[in-house]
């Protein structure tokens, strides 16, 4: 989970990332922002369970951004997103099949978080 959401939300700030690495200076600081991100809950079910309300597909977090240069860019906040269940109308003589793979939940929580944390970057 840590990885996939580094990775979504760098590829969300592509043309905000240093092409160096950064070095502290001498008196320890980076220059420029840093997100921290501290996961406090994932919950993943699969559109059968939610459906059926068995379970949820939920990804919380607290977001700290640390700018060690300017503090105007610090920042902190919970970060809490969800797929809520979809209200399905099945015409008649139509059959629904709900897939039990997590995978697509697990994809879109780590792209919406991403997108939430990008989304409140100063």
């Amino acid at each position: 989970l840590e990885a996939d959401l580094e990775n979504a939300i760098a590829a969300r700030v592509t043309e905000r990332l240093a092409v160096e690495e950064v070095k502290p200076d001498d008196q320890g600081r980076i220059d420029g922002a840093q997100i921290k991100v501290d996961v406090r809950e994932v919950e993943l079910a699969s559109a059968f369970e939610r459906e059926l309300n068995m379970g949820d597909a939920v990804l919380v977090g607290q977001v700290t951004i640390v700018d060690d240069t300017d503090n105007t860019n610090a920042d902190g906040y919970e970060l809490a997103v969800a797929l809520e269940n979809a209200q399905v109308v099945v015409p008649e003589g139509m059959t629904v099949v709900f897939s039990t793979d997590m995978t697509d939940a697990y994809t879109r929580l780590v792209e919406v978080f991403a997108d939430g944390v990008v989304s409140r970057l100063k």
